[in-house]
């Protein structure tokens, strides 16, 4: 039997607590809590604080559950179970719990549309999945006129947007040695002052995100309100050219085959670079670590957050006039320089921190705290 235990602010109910837990001493006060025992989640005035570990009330299919993972984040909360289920509770004004509305949850609820979308990228072989790339084998361009960082990009809906998975119809196998195929594996949740936002990653390296649309990659201003698949919109990673040279006395079959095999290996780089391994999320952006090591990052610009330099000027095109202005997001992915062979990323509000396979850590971002 799961038992959940939290404690700490539940202002937006993210600690899924659908009433104000009191001590057996204390009672409610009329004119500062609720006159009902139920709890406002837009009642800013009670912070509805947690003083001590509690059981949280989970809902009977959790009951059966073993619970593998939990993300919080200020304004919401994610469960991961060993199934692969997720389950969110918290403050939905911006799509961030994953249900398909903008309704807040006072308890936790299973992510049903995280399943179906899952389903829809499992490729009928057991241990392949299918993620859709463009006719040429590569993503759309981190160029692309929709995420210029101006913030403003397309409002285009992101159940009608090419990054959407019924409109893909190209697609590459990856091949997965993990037996639970097509399973949530890990989950994370950010938050800050613009809204929230949810990710999650599947066992064939599938990475899907919801919730705030500057954090969440797809490259439009319209909050997603339910799964996505961010894949597509990876860009190409640069590869480093290999030297296939050969003796002038080798066999032109070698000198084939040589570079038939570097050929391969370029290839294989690029696919890693379409299927992620860690992701973290923080306040309004996002990190990614893809199977090849490289280091992604998107959403907002500021304290340096993203790791890709200083904050780029763009053209303004809502003014009348040609002019340039700091840019505010970055709406799709863009891979983070000098960074190889990474395994695992952490963020804070606005800094991160990525750890290598060597056991060296690159951090960046707001230092005013150290």
């Amino acid at each position: 039997t799961a038992e959940l235990l939290g404690w700490g602010q539940n202002t937006y109910n993210s600690l899924g607590f659908s009433t104000r837990v009191l001590k057996n001493s204390e009672q409610f006060d009329e004119e500062s809590d609720l006159l009902t025992g139920s709890l406002d989640i837009n009642n800013k005035k009670n912070n509805n604080i947690i003083h001590e570990p509690t059981a949280v009330p989970l809902p009977a299919p959790l009951l059966f559950e073993r619970i593998k993972m939990i993300s919080c984040s200020s304004r919401h909360s994610l469960l991961l179970t060993t199934m692969g289920f997720v389950y969110s509770s918290g403050e939905n004004s911006e799509g961030a719990l994953g249900t398909g509305d903008m309704v807040s949850r006072t308890s936790f609820t299973l992510i049903s549309l995280l399943s179906t979308l899952i389903k829809k990228h499992k490729h009928p072989s057991s241990n392949a999945n299918t993620m859709g790339l463009g006719l040429d084998g590569e993503s759309d361009s981190e160029d692309s006129e929709n995420d210029d960082g101006s913030g403003v990009g397309s409002r285009t809906n992101n159940s009608n947007s090419k990054n959407n998975a019924s409109s893909i119809t190209d697609s590459v196998a990856y091949n997965s040695n993990n037996n639970d195929n097509g399973k949530i594996i890990k989950v994370s949740a950010g938050a800050g002052l613009l809204g929230a936002h949810s990710m999650a990653i599947d066992s064939s390296g599938n990475l899907y995100g919801w919730g705030v649309p500057y954090a969440v990659g797809l490259g439009n201003v319209k909050p997603v309100l339910s799964p996505a698949l961010i894949n597509p919109s990876f860009p190409t990673a640069p590869v480093d050219d290999e030297h296939t040279d050969t003796d002038a006395d080798s066999d032109e079959d070698e000198a084939a085959t040589a570079r038939r095999d570097a050929h391969s290996r370029r290839r294989q780089r690029r696919i890693n670079d379409r299927f992620v391994v860690d992701v973290a999320c923080g306040d309004c952006f996002t990190v990614a670590i893809m199977k090849s090591g490289n280091v992604a990052s998107w959403g907002l610009w500021s304290h340096g957050r993203l790791g890709l330099g200083p904050i780029p000027y763009v053209n303004d095109k809502r003014a009348k006039k040609s002019s340039r202005k700091i840019a505010k997001y970055k709406l799709k992915p863009a891979y983070v320089p000098n960074l190889r062979n990474m395994v695992k990323v952490a963020c804070g509000d606005a800094h991160a921190l990525c750890l290598n396979r060597n056991g060296e850590v690159y951090t960046w971002g707001r230092n005013n705290s150290g």
